[in-house]
């Protein structure tokens, strides 16, 4: 998974960088196979006025589904990160199970129509093996 960090208008230090980098690695982890790309977008809105004006933005390369993107806004930047990684998980999950319902995969605890036992591994029936 390759990540890319961008900032406007935020004070972009290196442990803001550091968390960003750890959130969104652990956060996507179980979809590394998956996921390509992540860009992280941080803007403040506002500047140095304040309010609820930290935005941050992931745009996520999903193999077979393009790119998807997941926004949060919240006062504080380490929060927008949060809530924006937490979107991304689950709607990363949702469209990879709905990729793999649509190429023909049988959904979890369901079995195959053999039951995982080859044609000329049953017994014939109604016969008795071994006795002639």
């Amino acid at each position: 998974m390759y990540l890319a960090i961008r900032g406007r208008n935020v004070g972009s230090t290196q442990i803001l960088a550091d968390y960003c980098l750890q959130r969104v690695l652990m956060g996507l982890r179980r979809f590394e196979g998956r996921v390509g790309q992540v860009t992280v977008r941080l803007k403040d809105v506002n500047g140095p006025r304040g309010g609820i004006d930290k935005h941050c933005q992931l745009l996520v390369d999903v193999a077979g589904a393009g790119q998807l993107v997941f926004e949060a806004v919240h006062s504080d930047l380490c929060r927008a990160i949060d809530r924006a990684v937490d979107r991304a998980k689950h709607g990363i999950a949702r469209e990879v199970r709905r990729l793999g319902r649509h190429r023909g995969m049988p959904r979890r605890g369901l079995e195959s129509p053999s039951n995982g036992h080859a044609d000329d591994e049953r017994p014939a029936r109604g016969g008795r093996r071994g006795r002639r």
